[in-house]
């Protein structure tokens, strides 16, 4: 493996997500102070002594296509779709997606419940003791499942959470 094995030709930094595809890599780098602002960098795959190159600043995120083809660039929150190809710095105007025609319904009391149901079953599954320490963990279930019907936050629903794990306690 030490043979096939190539130093990337970067300084340290605060690197995350790196992404090759046939020509490039990618990797988004963030600003070591605060605001923590990230940038999405490209890097060409040659034997000759290739640059980073910013290619968009202050992003939220990106993903490669499958294809390694195109990249989705999450930038506020905005998406724009551009070619792995593109130089830097690349201009957004015309890769923005358009997502007026969009509508999410989400009802959060049939999502709190299922993640309620969620932890339970990480709980169950993943307990250091098999037996639970003794506890009913399904009469557990039984009895803080109503009470999901009665949260109204976020907050709500991580305290109950909360309760029902220190039913193991």
């Amino acid at each position: 493996i030490q043979q096939r094995l190539v130093e990337v030709p970067v300084p340290p930094g605060n690197y995350a997500d790196l992404t090759a595809t046939d020509k490039r890599l990618f990797w988004v780098e963030r600003e070591t102070s605060l605001p923590r602002k990230a940038s999405l960098v490209a890097l060409e795959i040659s034997s000759d002594r290739p640059k980073p190159k910013t290619l968009v600043e202050d992003i939220r995120g990106y993903e490669a296509s499958a294809d390694g083809k195109q990249l989705a660039v999450r930038k506020g929150d905005a998406f724009y779709v551009i070619p792995s190809s593109a130089s830097a710095p690349v201009k957004l105007d015309d890769a923005k997606v358009d997502l007026s025609g969009w509508t999410c319904t989400v009802d959060p009391q049939e999502d709190w419940h299922q993640v309620f149901v969620d932890s339970w079953r990480l709980e169950r599954d993943y307990f250091y003791d098999r037996g639970m320490q003794g506890v009913d963990w399904k009469g557990m279930l039984a009895k803080y499942l109503p009470l999901v019907s009665r949260v109204t936050t976020r907050e709500e629903l991580s305290d109950l959470q909360a309760q029902m794990a220190g039913e193991l306690s």
